[in-house]
């Protein structure tokens, strides 16, 4: 499935659904020097978030909606045990990423991205939203800029995972136009030039 192939891409790990329904990793291929592919930063949030021994966050796939994290009752909730999935804005985003690996907006990273929500992830649930800039843009927050991270050291390992420079969509100027972004897309700095892009677990 794709949630797992993807975390694989980003972990370099091998990831399954054990029988009980928890998610099971080993060390996956090694580069030629040795070295697991993927990035090391995602590898010690996913191996974190399996690892917990007090709590569990329970992830759910969905066909609509948005991803977030809640609590039992569906409710949206920083530290909440429900992490939700939709597959309807993963693919949008994944639409969106131009001049990227759309893999930087997909499954694996969005799956991660929102376990650093939830009650499974290192030091606890934390939200995306630093505040407001001068322009009305809003800064990224401690999960984007963790998650940039990963995007960084893929990039280093000769992907194209670019770094997420805003939280919000946004508007860009093209041929000196204004123009609305459409589907999910998110302001982007492309690696190696600077430049606006349009745009504990168990698995249920």
């Amino acid at each position: 499935m794709n949630t797992i192939s993807e975390l694989q891409d980003v972990t370099g790990l091998n990831i399954s659904v054990n029988g009980n329904g928890n998610l099971i990793a080993s060390e996956g291929e090694k580069d030629d020097n040795g070295n697991l592919r993927g990035s090391e930063e995602a590898r010690s949030m996913f191996m974190h978030s399996i690892g917990d021994k007090k709590n569990t966050a329970f992830v759910s796939l969905s066909s609509k909606g948005k991803s977030y994290v809640g609590n039992s009752k569906g409710e949206g909730e920083v530290g909440g045990n429900q992490i939700f999935l939709s597959r309807e804005e993963i693919s949008s985003f994944k639409r969106g990423a131009m001049g990227v690996d759309n893999r930087t907006m997909g499954y694996g990273i969005v799956f991660l991205h929102e376990t650093l929500h939830s009650n499974v992830a290192e030091g606890g649930g934390q939200s995306d939203i630093g505040g407001w800039n001068h322009n009305q843009s809003v800064n990224r927050g401690p999960v984007v800029d963790r998650m940039n991270i990963v995007r960084r050291q893929m990039n280093a390992k000769g992907f194209n995972f670019g770094e997420r420079s805003t939280y919000y969509m946004r508007s860009y100027i093209y041929q000196g136009q204004t123009v609305n972004t459409r589907e999910n897309l998110i302001g982007f700095i492309l690696h190696l030039c600077l430049m606006v892009c349009i745009w504990g677990l168990k698995y249920k």
